[in-house]
């Protein structure tokens, strides 16, 4: 019962510290969906941004685009009507030269000739101014055509530059576009995960619920059982401190048998004394017997030879029947002999048998330890009992001899 209950207390820890493992986990899973959620939303917050910046500098590029073409628009106008001043200016010029080339010829026709030194300079100067202003317009036409020129090389370049930029943008945003698109997906891939993973953790949580109200059952269960277990081992100490009673009075008991033992054993060691020093009286007669026999048998093989040697002379009955009766005396008292010995063998194994005999009548032993010694007496009874029956087989048979 103790076992059992140890081993369910075990069961009940492990499964709350699995429980709060796969607490920690859940919310480990949530709080990762969360920063991945927080980093899709800086992601869109970037693309955003990026797309707001570019918006911009495509706004930037688009107006400066136009103030470009406006400027060289104004620029070309600016050289028409330039070269419409030019134009005017050569026509003037030509007008000019027509109507000088008319007055100097009327002047020649009406002025004397004294006159015409005078108007031949004033002609000089007035073609040098015209050459003069006809050079600095020239001058001017050629220095806003080389800006004009120059305006124009730096609108084609920005141009250009523009459509470079618009093409690296197109790139780009195209190469951004396809990343934001996969990472999207991922994320989206990833929040699809951990939202199937939740909806399994939901499930292992509602599992786990049912797990813990069995749980709690099987603590109230287990809790009813603790008091029984706690009410068994106040009985079971109950039944120890009466077994340590119990076991003292046995110890005191058997004290005594071992006292009663040992002087047993005293007198058992000066029966076997007196009995090894029987068995070595009846060895010495053997000997002697044995010495006796082997000398009437060499007095009777003497005899025999004896008679041989007196041609076959015939024994007397009477001597016959004397050698064959003191034979036959031998004989028994040789059997006696041995029987004796084997008695005092005997005599010696049933005190040993006697000795491992415990007497427990008048002395009280707890049920179990007064079962283990009487089967132990029963045994060893049996035992003697056996020894005895072929003890008395044997005496019959030597009766029977």
């Amino acid at each position: 019962m103790n076992y059992k209950k140890v081993e369910m207390e075990e069961q009940l820890k492990v499964r709350k510290q699995n429980f709060s493992r796969f607490q920690e986990v859940i919310i480990q899973q949530q709080k990762n969906a969360e920063d991945q959620q927080i980093i899709i939303q800086q992601k869109d917050q970037t693309i955003k941004k990026n797309e707001k910046y570019i918006n911009e500098l495509k706004q930037l590029l688009y107006q400066q685009q136009l103030r470009n073409e406006k400027i060289l628009v104004q620029n070309q106008e600016q050289l028409k009507i330039k070269d419409q001043q030019l134009h005017q200016q050569e026509m003037i010029l030509s007008l000019n030269f027509k109507v000088q080339a008319q007055v100097d010829q009327l002047e020649l026709v009406q002025k004397p000739s004294n006159s015409q030194n005078q108007q031949q300079k004033n002609i000089q100067q007035i073609q040098q101014e015209q050459d003069n202003l006809y050079q600095k317009t020239k001058q001017s036409n050629q220095e806003l055509e080389q800006k004009n020129d120059k305006l124009y090389k730096e609108n084609q370049e920005l141009k250009a530059k523009i459509f470079k930029i618009q093409e690296n943008y197109q790139q780009k945003l195209t190469i951004d576009q396809k990343s934001q698109e996969y990472k999207l997906q991922e994320s989206q891939d990833t929040i699809n995960q951990m939202k199937k993973e939740n909806k399994q953790s939901q499930e292992k949580i509602q599992q786990l619920n049912q797990q813990i109200n069995y749980l709690q059952d099987s603590n109230k269960q287990l809790e009813q059982v603790k008091n029984q277990l706690k009410q068994q081992l106040q009985y079971a100490q109950n039944e120890i401190q009466q077994l340590q009673n119990d076991n003292n009075i046995l110890n005191k008991q058997l004290n005594d048998c071992k006292i009663q033992l040992d002087m047993q054993f005293q007198d058992f060691n000066e029966d076997y004394q007196q009995l090894h020093s029987d068995k070595q009286n009846i060895q010495q007669q053997l000997f002697d017997a044995k010495n006796l026999i082997s000398k009437l048998k060499q007095q009777l093989k003497q005899q025999l030879e004896t008679q041989n040697s007196n041609n076959n002379q015939q024994i007397s009955q009477e001597q016959y029947q004397n050698l064959l009766k003191k034979n036959q005396d031998l004989q028994k008292q040789n059997q006696e002999t041995q029987f004796l010995i084997y008695e005092m063998n005997i005599h010696l194994q049933q005190k040993n048998f006697e000795i491992t005999k415990i007497d427990i009548s008048g002395f009280q032993f707890p049920e179990d330890k007064l079962y283990s010694l009487q089967y132990m007496n029963q045994q060893i009874e049996n035992l003697y009992s056996n020894y005895e029956s072929k003890i008395n087989d044997y005496k019959n048979l030597l009766k029977k001899k």
